[in-house]
């Protein structure tokens, strides 16, 4: 199983890949990481950059999604590059840069029928899947009259959170799909603008154009940062440890900096569950390693 992961070139993800790379290290997975680079001029920082220099297959490309104004428009592109340049295979998962390993994936991917399988645990609020509904709506009425179908007859797509695994049975789909992805979020951020999750609705849209061709199943395959439940692949730590630390505090970037000090070292000043006390051990692992 190879994992992917999408980031730009700048100190706010050097830190994030950090322990993410590191989490693996720690189940000696670390060459199983694609890393996608987008490039980005922005001043570095020192000091997180150990990991991500020695481990993991790393490919650089152009900043599409700063250029069209959506950022997340990188990962769908940066997909189709590593496909076919051959630096990923199937099976393989998405992931996200705020992420931490618990306990790797299935080796082969999910044994079942299914070509695609995603997290069952959806953090995006209620008024935001709404929102992405109406958006694709057009693109729904044009899927249900392509095959003779009222829109209400088009299948449900779970909630769409990463992972997202991709079995050896979606790879005579890959190509098409990809290619459908990048499309649908081009459309996308020019009816919606760069502001709307349109690479997200981007996801739902082509999993139903291709729903005659890809079945998709939900497993529980990570969960938040402030969950209790110890069971799960990853812990996602996108909405942080409310209200000490969260991911925006540290982008290291002139307008957006609340302090000074490290994200590991706040992190490791609180512990309220079972997931921090994990990620207390990837940020001393790292620390140890590293000579922090």
């Amino acid at each position: 199983m190879q994992y992917f992961v999408s980031i730009e070139n700048t100190s706010f993800f050097y830190w994030q890949m950090e322990i993410l790379i590191e989490s693996f290290v720690m189940h000696g997975l670390q060459d199983n990481l694609v890393i996608a680079i987008a490039e980005n001029d922005d001043p570095k920082i020192k000091g997180y950059s150990s990991n991500l220099i020695k481990y993991g297959t790393k490919f650089m490309h152009p900043n599409f999604g700063m250029d069209a104004g959506h950022p997340p428009l990188n990962r769908a592109v940066a997909l189709r590059t590593a496909l076919s340049e051959g630096m990923l295979g199937f099976p393989f998962s998405v992931i996200h840069s705020d992420m931490i390993l618990r306990k790797p994936l299935p080796e082969k991917g999910f044994q079942s029928d299914y070509g695609m399988v995603v997290n069952s645990f959806d953090e995006t609020s209620e008024k935001t899947r709404k929102e992405i509904k109406e958006a694709i709506r057009p693109g729904l009425k044009r899927i249900a009259e392509e095959r003779i179908l009222k829109v209400e007859d088009l299948p449900e797509i779970p909630a769409l959170s990463a992972p997202f695994v991709f079995n050896e049975s979606f790879k005579s789909l890959s190509d098409v799909f990809f290619a459908r992805l990048h499309s649908n979020t081009m459309d996308l951020i020019g009816s919606e603008g760069g502001e709307f999750p349109c690479e997200r609705a981007a996801w739902e849209l082509t999993l139903t154009e291709a729903f005659q061709h890809c079945s998709v199943k939900s497993e529980f395959m990570a969960c938040p940062l402030m969950s209790n439940e110890t069971g799960t692949n990853f812990i996602h730590y996108k909405n942080g440890i409310p209200p000490v630390f969260h991911k925006k505090f540290f982008k290291f970037s002139d307008i957006s900096v609340r302090t000074g000090r490290c994200p590991f070292e706040v992190i490791l000043e609180h512990n309220p569950t079972p997931n921090t006390d994990y990620v207390h051990e990837v940020i001393k692992s790292y620390n140890s390693r590293t000579g922090k």
